[in-house]
């Protein structure tokens, strides 16, 4: 009978490393995939990151580009206004009147710097949207009092309409130095607000 159990201890170690076996390889297999399943989720969970990421700075260099494009368009359309608004003075200076192309290319170019403020209030910082509307009212009052110079039923000297625009010019200058300034440090700042 003793030959019996020691044949029945032998049996059940062997029984035992071969369940140990088992288990260890069950375990490792589980803790594999579990390890497995545990880092796929994290590698999603970082790609999904980065792209969110990564999205974030392309739209930021996006509304950038788009920012600097309406402000040059702005100051092109402003340029091309007071062009028209010199060579109308000289005409007008001279006593020729103030041709009606002359007049409506100033305000045509005026009406673009409208939209264009539009613009800059989708764009951001508001400011940047107000120095523009600042520049689009001055160069339309500009407009505005050079045309009067020259309307027949205006008041004082041609000499005194002609300051009077003058000075109307000067403030579109200013508003165009402050425009300049102003969006110069909004563009130029690499941390610009969105």
């Amino acid at each position: 009978m003793k030959d019996d159990v020691r044949m029945d201890q032998g049996l059940a170690a062997v029984v035992a490393g071969i369940l140990g076996l088992g288990g260890g390889v069950a375990g490792a297999v589980f803790g594999g995939t579990w390890g497995a399943r545990i880092a796929g989720r994290k590698a999603v969970e970082a790609a999904l990151a980065q792209v969110g990421s990564q999205a974030a700075v392309e739209h930021t260099r996006w509304v950038k580009e788009h920012r600097q494009q309406a402000c040059v368009r702005l100051l092109e359309a402003y340029a091309a206004a007071d062009d028209a608004l010199r060579r109308a003075s000289i005409e007008i200076r001279q006593e020729r009147g103030f041709p009606d192309a002359v007049r409506d290319e100033a305000r045509g170019h005026a009406h673009v710097m409208g939209s264009i403020c539009g613009e800059l209030a989708l764009w951001r910082p508001e400011a940047l949207a107000q120095c523009g509307r600042a520049l689009h009212v001055a160069t339309m009052d500009s407009i505005g009092l050079l045309a009067e110079a020259v309307a027949p039923s205006a008041e004082g000297t041609l000499q005194e309409r002609l300051e009077r625009w003058r000075e109307a010019d000067q403030r579109a200058a200013l508003a165009h130095a402050a425009f300049v300034d102003y969006a110069g440090s909004v563009l130029r700042n690499p941390q610009q607000q969105l």
